[in-house]
């Protein structure tokens, strides 16, 4: 397979975001994820958007050192190094994603700051500060177009900045820039690229998780054939898994044996979900590589994979890691 250049390369996310050697890169990501996903569905009802997108930004900022060592190892692959050793991100690489995420965060919250201070005033000067306050919407209206801009390019650097640090392994100055550059040029197509890439990365995660454990049940069926006292335990580790999530271990009145056999039950099914959740990251680190890619080649005429010295025909081959 071979990068042609466009939305087509994002197809291949589910194949190259398939690699034992990637998920593992980003099993710390997704275990902090699922742990900081458990703990606001327990403790912080109800469940509104606005802590959806918290929850979406928390998990997006745990993936950032998995995405970013995964997109070095997918370009590396792009470059004809199919063994290509996994290695953690260095913190050099680290810094130059946050670094920008950390001052484009202060853009938002300085100008969200200013409206709620605004606001505030009111209380202290009362009505007339108000309504005279009204012709404050005249340039509100430029500020409140700067916040979308600023929340618009924060949100796409919280998903592509791993990976050009990963990818380019430049200075986080060189990477503000191209993220700046690429949101205000390729603002349409970044929006339709980073859509792709995420139904591709949970339509691939939920059909892994889906066939992991069909099969699964699969399997106890045909075992709980052959003892009955299986498809207890199944049942019951069923239950227990539910319970992770709802604080509740139900009573199982099973010998103790059978209860071993209950929590090891319930155990591969949280690693099954904690594979899923890495099988999702890693697609959208995959993603964010080939986005990258394809967005400098097109506003600087910069064609990464030149670095392998190989030929055009050559350079885009990958093969299953």
């Amino acid at each position: 397979m071979s990068l042609r250049g466009g939305a087509l390369d994002l197809l291949n996310i589910p194949r190259w975001a398939f690699s034992d050697r990637k998920m593992a890169l980003h099993a710390p990501g997704a275990l902090a994820a699922v742990a900081f996903i458990w703990a606001v569905a327990q403790f912080w009802e109800p469940f509104t958007p606005a802590k959806t997108a918290l929850v979406c930004a928390a998990a997006a900022l745990a993936a950032i050192p998995g995405s970013a060592a995964s997109a070095r190892l997918t370009i590396l692959q792009l470059e004809g190094d199919f063994f290509a050793e996994a290695k953690p991100a260095p913190w050099s690489t680290l810094k130059a994603a946050l670094a920008p995420l950390a001052v484009l965060t202060l853009i938002p919250a300085a100008l969200l700051g200013l409206a709620y201070l605004g606001g505030a005033l009111g209380k202290l000067l009362g009505s007339w500060w108000i309504g005279l306050g009204a012709l404050l919407l005249i340039p509100g209206l430029f500020v409140g177009l700067l916040l979308a801009f600023s929340l618009f390019i924060w949100a796409v650097g919280l998903l592509l900045l791993p990976a050009a640090a990963g990818v380019s392994g430049e200075s986080g100055i060189e990477t503000s820039y191209q993220l700046t550059s690429i949101a205000w040029s390729q603002g349409w197509r970044v929006l339709f690229y980073e859509a792709a890439t995420l139904l591709m990365s949970a339509l691939s995660a939920a059909v892994f998780a889906g066939a992991a454990f069909a099969g699964l049940v699969l399997l106890t069926l045909v075992a709980s054939l052959g003892s009955p006292e299986l498809d207890d335990v199944a049942k019951a580790s069923v239950a227990l898994f539910g319970s992770f999530f709802s604080l509740s271990a139900p009573q199982t009145p099973l010998e103790l044996p059978l209860q071993i056999g209950v929590w090891i039950g319930a155990s591969v099914l949280v690693l099954t979900l904690w594979a899923s959740v890495s099988y999702l990251f890693s697609g959208v680190s995959v993603g964010n590589a080939i986005i990258y890619i394809d967005l400098r080649q097109r506003i600087w005429g910069d064609d990464v994979l030149m670095k392998s010295g190989m030929n055009g025909a050559a350079k885009g081959e990958v093969e299953q890691c």
